[in-house]
């Protein structure tokens, strides 16, 4: 959302208002420099009135938007994952989105302790949480941390590179342990590392294989060699499906396994 609105307002040649306290989570984890991203106190946001809203229940990309058809002033509610509204100011976005000092330092500690051997480092985020819901499985998602997939995908990095190492971040690490623990060419982080670890573990990998959601996104979006991801998601005719057109979520330098 962060990302949307500033490639918005880089589009329409304005400010971007966010409440300083709704950056400070992303503060502890990004440096955030943009230079025209404005913070705006409750009080002063209270004195905006009539402003039109914009509503996103998912990926979908309104090319209106990013041109000044509406007031000066917009709000944006809801979902924005769409990569087409800031793609134009990628390295912008990249540059806002670096890791702070602490948590970079302990990324990269862990992945060189871990690759003494100089291997092909290959980072797999594997999301279950909330995807084993029944809710996400009736509007049209399937498991996107399936066994044949994370297989299919690691098998095609072994196949390509020799001798690689996976490394694998998730939000169910004991099944990781459970399900790929027993191989030697894996190692999953430790507990007691946070989402922002995992994260900055994944960017300092060679190639990503990602589930979906848009923490596997970024994880690919930062990505510097190959992202694997997989294409049987979403179903096909779900309501998911509509709401999250693969052309506006997924980029074309991503490749699409089954």
């Amino acid at each position: 959302m962060y990302s949307t609105a500033y490639g918005i307002a880089r589009k329409r040649n304005c400010c971007m208002h966010y409440h300083a306290q709704d950056l400070d989570e992303l503060r502890q984890i990004f440096l955030l420099n943009g230079s025209n991203v404005c913070l705006t106190s409750d009080k002063n946001f209270a004195k905006l009135k009539n402003i039109p809203r914009a509503n996103n229940g998912g990926c979908i990309f309104y090319l209106e938007l990013i041109h000044n058809v509406y007031n000066k002033s917009l709000e944006l509610t809801g979902y924005w994952q769409s990569y087409r509204y800031f793609i134009d100011y990628e390295q912008e976005i990249r540059n806002q989105f670096l890791f702070n000092d602490n948590i970079l330092s302990k990324a990269t500690s862990y992945v060189l302790l871990h690759n003494t051997q100089n291997r092909i480092l290959v980072g797999i985020h594997i999301r279950r949480g909330d995807f084993l819901s029944f809710r996400h499985s009736t509007i049209g998602g399937v498991l996107a941390s399936s066994i044949e997939y994370i297989q299919n995908g690691m098998n095609y990095f072994t196949e390509k590179y020799s001798n690689p190492l996976f490394i694998v971040v998730s939000d169910d690490k004991l099944w990781c342990e459970e399900t790929l623990g027993l191989r030697n060419d894996v190692v999953i982080t430790p507990y007691n590392f946070s989402a922002a670890d995992d994260l900055a573990v994944l960017t300092l990998c060679d190639h990503n294989l990602i589930t979906t959601g848009t923490y596997s996104w970024w994880a690919g979006f930062f990505a510097k060699g190959e992202v694997i991801y997989d294409k049987s998601y979403p179903k096909e005719g779900g309501l998911l499906a509509w709401n999250c057109q693969k052309d506006d979520y997924i980029p074309s330098s991503f490749k699409a396994l089954a």
